[in-house]
């Protein structure tokens, strides 16, 4: 009776497992899809318009990564600084205790800029980046390469919105002893800018 009542917990157990593991899998696809659907409506309403940016002007922004922090159930958080031109420059930093040991970078990242839409209110980037990731406490870190690429609508003169996806080499998985792996995040940010020179009319 009692090997009865084990086997049906470990059947219903694994029934929610599979369950939530599902959910989190369609969730991701779904991000995924509608992140691939914007960047190609953009693209297809503005390419005759798409050029190099040349307009000079700084930014600070704030992200979330909705995926993971509905998986993790916890908050995934980015704040960034950045300065843009033809090239973009920023650095940042990212927080994510609800992680499994914890998770916080500081990061930076390099790449070219393209605008698109009336006036360049629509901008699209592709670049670099690198990030020291702590993890597990005792301030054990890695040092993670990838790439980063995103798209920004400016809601106003100054605010925007926008989507921004990476591709890391997690080589931070290390200090928990796992196998280090290419992992995509998917973000959505909303930010500041002001201009310092080449102002937009």
């Amino acid at each position: 009776m009692e090997l009865k009542h084990i086997e049906r917990d470990m059947r219903m157990h694994l029934f929610k497992l599979n369950l939530r593991v599902k959910n989190n899998l369609k969730l991701y696809i779904i991000m995924k899809r509608l992140l691939l659907i914007i960047i190609l409506l953009s693209t297809n309403l503005t390419f005759a318009q798409f050029r190099v940016n040349h307009f000079t002007y700084f930014t600070i922004s704030s992200s979330i990564d909705p995926t993971s922090s509905i998986k993790e159930k916890g908050l995934d958080f980015v704040g960034e600084f950045e300065f843009v031109n033809v090239i973009y420059a920023k650095v940042g930093i990212e927080s994510f205790a609800a992680l499994t040991g914890g998770y916080t970078d500081i990061h930076s990242s390099m790449g070219i800029n393209f605008t698109s839409g009336n006036f360049e209110r629509i901008r699209y980037y592709t670049g670099f980046r690198m990030a020291k990731v702590y993890r597990g406490g005792e301030g054990a870190f890695r040092i993670v390469w990838g790439l980063e690429g995103g798209i920004d609508v400016d809601i106003s003169d100054n605010i925007f919105i926008g989507l921004r996806g990476t591709l890391d080499k997690r080589y931070d998985q290390e200090i928990l002893l796992l196998k280090p792996e290419n992992i995509f995040s998917g973000f959505i940010r909303i930010g500041y800018k002001w201009y310092y020179k080449n102002r937009r009319p």
